[in-house]
């Protein structure tokens, strides 16, 4: 990698939520819809962290600025975050924040979702057992790699369970320092 960033394509920050580029507008320009990969000259400056869960394969976390090497890339989340909390430290404030996750879970593999053509996927617990300790003890592997790897990760859980409905789970991230939680 080379020393102070890599390039970067401008679509990185120019997508929606279905993966269509935004187009006409002043960090996306007409026509890249076309060509998704064109470069900007944003730099990303990446940190990296290791996977415990796939062998420790680099895991890349990156934060634009612009061509200079210097200006903060205004669209950029994390230079969005860090200029929020310089604010936040001249008034002489201290930002920290926790997060909830909920989501599915599924007992499918790639070829079993295939192979049912992308219906009905088998939940991981059935029915609607919110807050059972008795659901995550039937899935204590599932629930002790989530625990033991997202730390090793980083990623502290204060509170982990099943949530009302089939499969589902809540995860409770641990508060701390803002940027490391963003």
């Amino acid at each position: 990698m080379a020393k102070g960033g890599l390039s970067f394509c401008n679509v990185v920050l120019g997508w929606d939520s279905s993966d269509a580029c935004y187009d006409d507008v002043r960090y996306i320009p007409a026509g890249t819809r076309a060509t998704p990969t064109r470069s900007c000259g944003w730099i990303c400056r990446p940190t990296c962290r290791r996977v415990p869960w796939d062998g420790g394969v680099a895991f890349f976390l990156g934060e634009f600025v612009e061509s200079d090497g210097a200006t903060p890339l205004s669209i950029c989340p994390r230079q969005l975050l860090k200029a929020i909390l310089a604010r936040a430290t001249a008034k002489g404030l201290r930002a920290a924040c926790g997060m909830e996750f909920e989501w599915f879970n599924f007992r499918e593999t790639p070829q079993s979702w295939r192979d049912k053509g992308y219906m009905r996927p088998e939940p991981i617990t059935p029915g609607m057992f919110g807050y059972s300790i008795l659901r995550a003890g039937q899935n204590r592997p599932f629930i002790n790699a989530l625990m033991d790897e997202l730390a090793a990760f980083r990623v502290q859980i204060e509170g982990l369970h099943t949530e009302t409905g089939p499969g589902v789970y809540e995860a409770a991230l641990q508060y701390g320092e803002a940027l490391e939680a963003g």
